[in-house]
């Protein structure tokens, strides 16, 4: 009787994990490649979401407002970021399981000062990554915070070309740069 219970049970088990990990392979598959790839002719700014293991999106909505006051995604009273946009994108194409992100990505985007909105909808650890791209070097920034569902955070940074090298440089409120040697807050994992 334990051979006639055990077998069905196993086989079923296996079938569900199977069709679990099929269902997952193929969202992954499914992601948009990032944007930066067709940015290789100019350059590119990014902002992305991500969880420690980045195999999933995190639990937050992001907004970025450009120095033209525009959005992505669009606002109330913005219009939209040119060359821009706001999805679920896998940064590395051929480890989409490796490398899935929630990010604003921007071809040629405008240089100046940033806002970036965090809205947390969930209880998750997860990593802020602002990066620009120029023709000779790109830079970036890493925040790492858990979600607290219905917390806001509001960072702004510059963002700009120089000798064909990108740099993105925290500010605070009033726009004055903080300094690139003091973290702006305490990593929070």
């Amino acid at each position: 009787m334990k051979n006639a219970f055990y077998w069905p049970t196993v086989c079923a088990v296996l079938t569900t994990a199977v069709w679990v990990s099929a269902q997952g392979s193929k969202r992954t598959q499914n992601l948009a490649q990032s944007l930066r790839y067709s940015c290789l002719d100019g350059p590119f700014l990014g902002v992305s979401a991500s969880t420690p293991n980045h195999d999933s999106p995190p639990t937050v909505k992001l907004t970025l407002i450009d120095p033209a006051r525009r959005s992505q995604p669009r606002i109330a009273g913005h219009s939209l970021i040119p060359e821009s946009r706001y999805e679920e994108v896998a940064e590395i194409p051929g480890a989409p399981n490796r490398s899935e992100v929630l990010a604003v990505e921007i071809c040629n985007p405008s240089q100046g000062t940033y806002r970036l909105k965090i809205e947390e909808t969930g209880t998750q650890p997860y990593r802020i990554t602002v990066t620009g791209d120029a023709a000779n070097i790109g830079a970036s920034q890493i925040l790492k915070h858990s979600s607290q569902a219905g917390r806001i955070r509001s960072y702004y940074f510059a963002f700009w070309i120089e000798n064909k090298e990108a740099h993105i440089q925290w500010l605070d409120e009033e726009g004055r740069p903080l300094d690139p040697r003091v973290p702006i807050e305490i990593s929070e994992w």
